[in-house]
């Protein structure tokens, strides 16, 4: 659909990239001095332009309390003190504190048990989870669900907590919460925050916990979600979904690593991926975003990169998040990404930040993208725009699951959006007319297609 303009601003790290922008744009939060440009180039920034694009909000969302740290108790091992849940239908939201009181010993890879009693004390459920690490003198909220029968009532719930195995670490966490803020909605509350990871290291798969209480402390609910990646020493949004009742007081929100993380050296040298051009059309409670990504490497791929986008308003509040995979981007290759980001309603968003970690470098399947697309042709429309093309296979084997990814641009050649869709087969050396919807501010001047190479992709047999 036809949206309002925005206008864009870059920034782009070594190696790992992170590419801010606004509605107008907003600060950079890069590392490097950025240098002022209107080039897109490595930790190069243009100056931000503000642009009102909607009035303010009439709902104004809740920014609540931020955890404080407990105080020293002169205890030993491992301890669960306290155990919330709170049932809805047949979902069990379930949280417990769990404290380590050693001074010098972590503990990595513990267990818990989880058993659901009923009125009369029947087991009406059980189920089991891992906590990674728990550091020293660290003090941990975790939330997990369970899904119960119909018609079963939980009237109790206890964990048993397994401590894994003790190792000498006094470390404290790495990561940082700040603008907790929680958002509510008759079918999707969210709690969102920033992260900021001070560590040295990129940090990836990080599983982040929130536990909401009312203003009597009474525990209403929580949730959790992964966080694909936290760049050292780079802030981030993180969203999660809330499941409970009611609006919280309070939100406690607890970062810390799962049993999928690695702790990455931070690349040096010349960047391996880094992010290029971006523009956004702005929808009522959605952000349509196209970003490029950028494979400077001449004879090698890569596969298995993620994105991240954070939209915030102007106080810096987090509106909403999107992460994703990048699979497999061509030597010398400059491939779109265009994602969809839902904001709360009666928002404002004010600038993003786009962040992305390189994958693996590998033999390209291909020199060049085997796949083109001709006869583009955009087709403006009030409601619901498009452009189509014809798909070319120079392969002679049928291809599944391609990607198509549309980008618009307006008469100064700016990015005002675009679209995506997916291809079911493509015939052995053949053509196929192709449609994709856009989501674009303001008519196109032009149009432009790309066929890429998606996780779901088959070629031939594979």
């Amino acid at each position: 659909m036809k949206q309002k303009p925005l206008f864009i601003l870059i920034i782009l790290l070594v190696l790992v990239s992170l590419a801010c922008g606004k509605f107008s744009l907003g600060k950079p939060t890069s590392t490097p001095e950025p240098t002022a440009t209107k080039d897109i180039l490595p930790s190069a920034t243009s100056e931000p332009t503000k642009l009102p694009t909607q009035p303010a909000p009439t709902d104004t969302p809740e920014v609540v309390e931020e955890p404080t740290q407990p105080p020293q108790q002169s205890q030993e091992g491992v301890k669960v003190d306290q155990v919330f849940f709170i049932q809805q239908e047949t979902t069990l939201v379930y949280a417990f504190y769990v404290t380590n009181f050693e001074a010098d010993s972590a503990y990595e890879d513990s267990e818990y048990d989880i058993v659901v009693y009923g009125e009369n004390d029947e087991i009406l459920q059980t189920s089991y989870g891992y906590l990674s690490l728990l550091r020293a003198n660290e003090k941990l909220g975790v939330v997990n669900t369970l899904y119960m029968d119909e018609g079963q009532v939980a009237k109790r719930v206890d964990i048993g907590f397994k401590p894994g195995e003790a190792v000498a670490d006094n470390t404290s966490s790495p990561f940082e919460v700040d603008k907790v803020t929680f958002y509510a909605d008759e079918y999707f509350p969210t709690i969102t925050c920033t992260l900021q990871n001070t560590s040295n290291k990129d940090i990836t798969d990080v599983i982040v916990s929130a536990l909401a209480f009312d203003e009597n402390g009474n525990f209403i609910g929580g949730g959790y979600t992964y966080q694909y990646f936290l760049l050292s020493g780079s802030t981030t949004g993180s969203t999660i979904s809330f499941y409970g009742a009611g609006t919280p007081a309070r939100v406690e929100v607890y970062p810390t690593l799962s049993g999928f993380s690695e702790l990455r050296d931070v690349p040096t040298g010349t960047p391996e991926m880094i992010i290029d051009k971006m523009g956004t059309a702005l929808e009522s409670n959605r952000v349509g975003l196209v970003f490029f990504v950028k494979n400077t490497l001449a004879d090698k791929a890569i596969e298995g990169s993620y994105y991240q986008v954070t939209i915030f308003d102007g106080e810096g509040l987090v509106l909403g998040t999107t992460a994703g995979y990048v699979h497999t981007v061509l030597p010398g290759s400059l491939d779109p990404v265009y994602v969809d980001v839902f904001l709360p309603n009666n928002s404002v968003p004010d600038n993003y930040i786009v962040q992305v970690l390189s994958g693996e470098v590998i033999d390209p399947p291909y020199p060049t993208i085997p796949f083109t697309i001709k006869d583009i042709v955009y087709l403006p429309d009030d409601w619901s725009p498009s452009a189509t093309g014809t798909l070319v296979n120079s392969l002679a084997e049928p291809v599944e699951g391609l990607s198509v990814v549309a980008v618009a641009y307006n008469e100064a050649g700016e990015i005002i959006g675009g679209g995506y869709s997916h291809v079911d087969v493509l015939p052995a050396n053949g053509t196929l007319a192709i449609e994709t919807w856009l989501t674009i501010s303001g008519d196109a001047a032009t149009v432009e297609m790309y066929p890429l190479i998606a996780s779901f992709t088959k070629v031939g047999g594979e």
